[in-house]
């Protein structure tokens, strides 16, 4: 078992790998800016974010490999790759960050876990992980936005409305502010 000064090296060194890549993605998009006057190259910046994600997806399975307790790169594992679409991997890392958590529970891990059902279309477990992860951070518009997504895929337009009104307009995704008009639409008793 890695000791605890070897996984806050490892998790120093993790920062500075991503400090360093956002420094190239930030010069690089100085660079693109200037080139994009000159030609426009759509494909170019969606094939450089994709080179990105593997690169920190590469990275952050060799760095688990060598310390597999590392709860935050677990974490960071699973949210990368739910946004690659690849929901085993996050529902795994999801696992495991729940595993490793000291209480056996963590509302990161719900969270994960919940958004994993999501993606899945399976609406009521989904539900429920993510409410668990919202009591937890009731602050987090992101994550009500998902509570709200779950009641809308459930047919609860009521509920979805209620919980996309208390959040504050400014803080609202335009998906969220999309959502709210159509679950209220729907909420409305048609005559």
């Amino acid at each position: 078992m890695p000791t605890t000064s070897r996984i806050k090296v490892l998790a120093e060194e993790a920062r500075l790998f991503f400090h360093e890549l956002h420094q190239r993605l930030l010069q690089k998009s100085r660079q693109e800016r200037v080139s994009t006057v000159q030609s426009l190259d759509l494909e170019r910046p969606a094939s450089e974010a994709r080179a990105i994600s593997h690169e920190k997806n590469s990275y952050l399975r060799s760095r688990l490999r060598e310390t597999p307790y590392w709860k935050r790169g677990h974490l960071l594992l699973g949210e990368l790759s739910l946004q690659e679409d690849d929901v085993a991997t996050a529902y795994a890392c999801a696992k495991a960050v729940g595993i490793l958590s000291a209480e056996g529970a963590s509302s990161e891990a719900d969270t994960l876990l919940g958004r994993c059902y999501l993606k899945r279309g399976a609406f009521v477990e989904a539900t429920a992980f993510l409410e668990k992860g919202a009591l937890a951070r009731p602050n987090d518009s992101a994550l009500q936005e998902d509570v709200a997504a779950c009641y809308i895929g459930r047919g609860e337009f009521k509920k979805a409305a209620q919980i996309l009104s208390v959040i504050p307009q400014q803080r609202l995704s335009v998906p969220g502010h999309a959502a709210l008009l159509y679950s209220k639409k729907k909420s409305e008793p048609e005559s």
